[in-house]
């Protein structure tokens, strides 16, 4: 018994102290971090490159989406944007905002801009980066020709000019100050359009950091703690982290490139030029099918870029205008016309309330529409001297042509003209041999006289 009970005190003493250790180095060992991403992390890296439109927000939301989906520890946007739609503006801004990964926009590479849109894009992210050579700011709302959108009111007061200004000036002031950056600079470069280099960026803090490349990024972020926009705290570790390129879409692609107030403009140039000139040489097949498919393009980049009707209006009274050239004589009169309502359409064509940063300038819109004229004026000129000109095929081009008698022609004979036997009559005998003019065509028979008549 007292072996037994001595035993079991041993096993109980045993089992404490083995206990006892095991706290000790539960205690002793490190606690990771929660809020540290892991080693090898990934990253992803999406594109905003050019105008900022209905599908850069596609793009945007998709990849935020892959990069919540996929455990990704952080999204890197590489931008370079002269501007963009207020509204798709608004959408990004609100999606990075509300990111589940922590977002990067990092302005590369050198010679990029942050301009007008990609201002506010870049504020709303929870870092900014820029390449040595880029610059940011110029975020003042600017109207076709210059100022403020919106009309004038009493005393050249543009109300809604400054109605846009504040409002744009209040919210990127509330997200710079939310971000830990210089608000009063910011709302600087949006009343005063003033633009920053990196230099001076990083000088006044408004943007995070400076780096030469996207590793050289990735290396100055490993261990920073990051602040999310709702105040919660994100450690960083992206030692050999890997990057995944998330790439536009095959449709995304063509949006892009279809999405700009130029290529819109050419496509339409294209499509009334190859539309007109199968019109006037129905068969050419070609010009049709090109014209066909600019057409269609166009019509696709007026989904994407908001549109005034009234300048829709005006670009189809000006094609009426070519088009009734060919009917009426008006001497270039409807030409002319023609010109200046297709200059004024295009002018009011695009909403430039709500696509500041992407009206068509007069220095592009001019040339291209003279261009256009002077190729359509052309088109009208030989199509309206081909209708007034003789027949040159069919029986109708026979009067006034040289042939030959094959046969003595008087009520009856033969000729041949135009790689053709013709039966002929005469009022006059013609002997076999003779050259003869044709006078007429009747019943598939031709009258003749003698060449030198």
């Amino acid at each position: 018994m007292l072996i037994a009970a001595v035993y079991s005190s041993i096993m109980r003493a045993t089992t404490l102290g083995i206990a006892a250790v095991c706290v000790l180095l539960l205690a002793a060992a490190p606690v990771p971090d929660p809020r540290a991403t892991p080693t090898d992390a990934a990253v992803l890296v999406a594109d905003l490159r050019g105008p900022i439109t209905s599908v850069t927000v596609e793009y945007v939301d998709r990849a935020l989406a892959r990069a919540r989906q996929g455990d990704f520890a952080l999204a890197v946007f590489e931008m370079d944007t002269p501007g963009g739609l207020v509204s798709s503006t608004e959408s990004i801004i609100q999606s990075i905002l509300s990111s589940k990964v922590p977002v990067v926009v990092y302005v590369s590479p050198s010679g990029a801009q942050a301009a007008s849109a990609g201002l506010y894009i870049s504020n709303a992210a929870d870092l900014i980066a820029m390449a040595p050579g880029t610059r940011i700011g110029a975020g003042h709302p600017v109207s076709l020709f210059g100022g403020s959108p919106g009309g004038e009111s009493k005393g050249g007061r543009d109300y809604m000019g400054e109605k846009i200004e504040n409002d744009m000036a209040a919210g990127v002031r509330s997200i710079a100050t939310n971000r830990g950056r210089n608000a009063a600079v910011y709302e600087k470069m949006v009343r005063e359009s003033i633009s920053l280099t990196e230099t001076e960026a990083i000088d006044q803090k408004v943007i995070d950091l400076v780096t030469k490349d996207l590793d050289d990024l990735l290396r100055a972020l490993d261990g920073r703690e990051v602040t999310r926009f709702d105040g919660t705290r994100v450690k960083l570790a992206l030692a050999n982290a890997r990057t995944t390129r998330y790439e536009l879409t095959a449709r995304q692609r063509i949006l892009s490139w279809i999405a700009s107030p130029e290529v819109s403009m050419i496509l339409f140039g294209i499509a009334v030029l190859g539309l007109f000139v199968e019109f006037n040489n129905p068969g050419l097949i070609a010009p049709g099918v090109v014209g066909g498919l600019a057409l269609i393009l166009w019509a696709m980049s007026l989904q994407i870029l908001p549109i005034n009707l009234l300048g829709l209006l005006l670009i189809a009274l000006a094609v009426s205008l070519f088009v009734l050239e060919i009917k009426i004589t008006s001497h270039g009169l409807l030409t002319v016309a023609g010109a200046a309502t297709l200059t004024l359409g295009f002018v009011t064509l695009f909403d430039t309330d709500r696509m500041p940063d992407l009206g068509l300038s007069l220095r592009f819109i001019l040339p291209t529409t003279l261009t256009l004229t002077a190729v359509m004026a052309i088109v009208t000129t030989v199509a309206v001297r081909a209708q007034r000109g003789r027949v040159l095929m069919g029986v109708e081009s026979l009067p006034g042509e040289i042939g030959e008698a094959m046969t003595d022609i008087g009520s009856q004979g033969k000729v041949f003209v135009h790689g053709e036997y013709w039966d002929a009559t005469s009022t006059e005998p013609i002997a076999m041999g003779r050259r003869v003019r044709i006078r007429s065509v009747r019943n598939m028979a031709v009258e003749v006289e003698p060449e030198d008549r």
